[in-house]
């Protein structure tokens, strides 16, 4: 199995500018993957990460929220308020994360 996951952890009234909060989630994912072999991508809109199961990526996403809530808390003496998007897809496979995009970009030339 597979599941690939649309991951965004925003902070919500911390500043304009989230990018110091997303980089902390991101190095989380970062170790993790370095960790246990798991692929991701950084885009624009979020992180996308791809595991064998449904846990690896439950676990993964718990532990980036914990990082940017933890780091908030530290920063802005402040209980934090997070919007957080997740979207998965779960199925078998592997390196499903390229081989999704190549499938799209496969059918633009046709």
């Amino acid at each position: 199995m597979s599941c690939v996951s649309l991951i965004s952890i925003t902070p919500i009234g911390v500043s304009e500018s989230v990018s110091e909060y997303v980089a902390k989630a991101v190095n989380v994912i970062d170790n993790e993957a370095k960790l246990n072999g798991f692929k991701y991508e950084l885009t624009a809109m979020g992180t996308i990460l791809e595991t064998p199961t449904l846990e690896d990526s439950l676990k993964v996403i718990e532990k980036a929220v914990i990082e940017v809530n933890n780091y908030i808390k530290s920063k802005e003496n402040k209980e934090p308020r997070l919007s957080i998007l997740i979207k998965m897809d779960i199925r078998q496979g592997e390196n499903r994360i390229k081989a999704k995009v190549d499938s799209v970009k496969n059918k633009l030339n046709k």
